[in-house]
């Protein structure tokens, strides 16, 4: 199976939950024996770096998108990001490469659709991360008019739709009638297998980042994100407060832009090459956002890795919420669960196991395989 995979982010050295499923996905397809070329359309404020192999038959490639200059006219009149490049990504020369056959080519978002489109596959694939109109539901309706008739378009177009969340599906069902839309959750990946060795303990956790007993720790994973940045604004107010203040810190980890306004309880700790030491040191995970994307992958690495995780409702978005470890509570009662529970029940191994990306990357290979099936007997 020869896959291509389309993409508008740069996967290399970068921090954020769109590159951890599309870089998941595409190495695991490679994995199941399929031929995979990543291509990632990046901004022409970036120099595209050369070609690398992400693990064995699973190429990475970039190329500048030059009509995403006119994302910064679209921002300057109000309108969200890609509003003008998507749709005129269909004058985009194709790079020679990406004028051969594939069988399989995906578009991770429908802002690439019009650049999909013309590739020769056999099956055509939307990667749909979220839906696009909630996604930036902060605009006026107007300015979103584009991205909601690209979006549309790219679902009844495509022979397969993709979804995290059954909130978007629902949502995408009714733009593509009578056809199935499937739901592949985020994974993750096992970080204590990396790290057998490790043998730091939790007092020597704790004094690496200067905390002191008897404070407890909350971690916050965030990219640059607009909903993460609304995130960490909802919990500086939160770790602003007396209570939470004399009992809790909180570590963010990730390459979220950070204010000089933190209260000290809020200790900003970078990018991390690995995550480990944090899901060991800390007492609970928290999730805060309440908009954005259709479901979070740190919300799953936490569980994954064996901690315990307070989210709102819509950062539980494309999960089972009676998941072991996961409790869901609004933000406003975050403080009354920080202050009120002394444990927090841990997640259950056995429960997660179909949240590996090894097991979401066999139900992807075994989708793609059996639509291609499909296709060719129509043909």
């Amino acid at each position: 199976m020869k896959v291509l995979v389309i993409t508008h982010h740069r996967l290399i050295n970068n921090f954020n939950g769109a590159v951890t499923r599309i870089r998941s996905l595409a190495e695991q397809l490679a994995h199941q024996g399929a031929q995979v070329t990543v291509w990632s359309f990046i901004s022409p404020r970036l120099s595209p770096l050369g070609s690398q192999e992400l693990v064995p038959r699973c190429s990475h490639y970039e190329s500048t998108n030059q009509l995403q200059w006119l994302d910064g006219l679209s921002s300057r009149l109000g309108f969200p990001s890609y509003s003008l490049a998507s749709s005129l990504n269909t004058f985009l020369p194709l790079p020679r490469p990406l004028k051969e056959t594939f069988d399989i080519v995906i578009s991770e978002s429908p802002f690439l659709w019009q650049i999909a489109k013309r590739v020769t596959g056999k099956v055509k694939v939307l990667s749909a991360h979220n839906h696009e109109a909630t996604y930036h539901e902060g605009f006026s309706p107007r300015t979103v008019r584009l991205i909601k008739r690209n979006e549309k378009r790219a679902v009844q177009e495509a022979d397969l739709v993709l979804c995290v969340s059954e909130e978007d599906k629902s949502i995408f069902e009714k733009l593509r009638p009578g056809k199935l839309i499937q739901t592949l959750a985020n994974g993750f990946h096992k970080n204590s297998s990396e790290n057998g060795g490790y043998r730091e303990s939790k007092a020597d956790f704790k004094k690496n980042w200067g905390i002191t007993e008897p404070h407890r720790i909350a971690l916050y994973l965030a990219s640059e994100s607009s909903h993460n940045q609304r995130g960490l604004e909802a919990l500086s107010h939160l770790f602003s407060d007396p209570e939470i203040k004399s009992r809790w810190s909180l570590l963010v980890v990730g390459n979220i832009k950070l204010s000089g306004h933190l209260p000290k309880s809020i200790i900003p700790c970078g990018i991390q090459n690995q995550l480990f030491s944090f899901f060991k040191g800390s007492d609970i995970a928290l999730n805060p956002v309440f908009s954005g994307s259709g479901s979070n992958v740190k919300l799953i690495e936490c569980l994954g890795n064996g901690l315990a995780v307070l989210t709102t409702p819509f950062g539980a978005r494309g999960f089972n919420r009676s998941l072991k470890g996961l409790s869901i509570e609004p933000l406003g009662r975050f403080k009354t669960r920080l202050l009120s529970q002394p444990d927090w029940n841990l997640p259950d191994p056995d429960e997660l196991m179909t949240y590996e990306w090894t097991q979401i990357g066999n139900q992807l290979f075994e989708l793609l395989d059996s639509s291609l099936q499909s296709k060719e007997k129509l043909i």
